[in-house]
């Protein structure tokens, strides 16, 4: 199985084949959220225009075809990635990185720290020694 570390590698090797970009949410409840979600997305630097989610692009990288993006498990599983490692990669992408329900929610470091690992990777941020846990501010 391919882990998210592997993941991240392949990602790598294959950046410069893309444009990458936050994109704000746009969902239906987009407009009750105090702060936005910006989701990763990248679009080929040549070929088609198409809006990829780091799962999507690698795979994109990799064979040339394309899964639509509720698809994303089926491009993840040819790549060989447990579905869980996936899912996390997913939410990351898509700043979906708080957990928690009755009112609460909470950081969920694991997933603040593969986010920043995507940045990173793709060249959206430099490497920082931050404390993920910790809320952003607004």
């Amino acid at each position: 199985m391919l882990t998210t570390l592997e993941f991240l590698k392949l990602l790598e090797q294959v950046r410069d084949q893309f444009d990458w970009t936050l994109t704000a949410d746009t969902g239906p409840y987009a407009e009750r959220r105090a702060r936005s979600r910006f989701h990763l997305q990248a679009s080929p630097t040549t070929g088609p225009s198409l809006s990829l989610s780091p799962i999507q692009a690698v795979y994109y990288a990799r064979t040339g075809e394309i899964f639509g993006p509720a698809r994303w498990p089926d491009a993840a599983e040819a790549l060989g990635m447990d579905l869980s490692d996936a899912a996390a990669v997913v939410a990351a992408a898509g700043d979906r990185t708080w957990t928690g329900g009755d009112g609460q929610r909470n950081p969920e470091a694991g997933l603040l720290g593969i986010r920043r690992r995507l940045l990173e990777t793709v060249g959206l941020v430099e490497h920082q020694d931050e404390d993920l846990t910790q809320p952003r501010p607004a």
